[in-house]
């Protein structure tokens, strides 16, 4: 038992270089396809859930306050109208991307 619990970081691995070098091109190509949906809609919700993560030890993170009951389809589409306006985002991280997403949707409130 304990080798499964060593090998899983290391064979998870590969999916975590790949989000590091996913651009927000990629990612939109990704979001805007049929095929590619539920992997958007997948990397977008682990986007929040990382932020909500964090954002749980360091209490004075404030990047944006997603609704606790936001609809996963809803963050694909305003990704897509996002990528639309700023093109000239794409080449750059997706992570970066999808955090001004969030952040230019979901403002806080003070």
């Amino acid at each position: 038992m304990r080798r499964v619990l060593y090998a899983a970081p290391i064979l998870l691995l590969p999916l975590l270089a790949r989000a590091e070098t996913m651009t927000a091109g990629e990612l939109q190509k990704q979001c805007a396809s049929a095929a590619g949906a539920a992997a958007c809609t997948a990397y977008l919700r682990g986007a929040v859930a990382m932020y909500a993560a964090v954002n749980a030890e360091m209490k004075e993170l404030s990047w944006f306050c997603p609704p606790r009951d936001g609809d996963s389809s809803v963050l694909r589409q305003l990704y897509l109208d996002w990528a639309k306006e700023n093109e000239p985002a794409m080449p750059g991280p997706a992570m970066n991307a999808v955090k001004a997403v969030l952040q230019d949707a979901y403002e806080c409130s003070d």
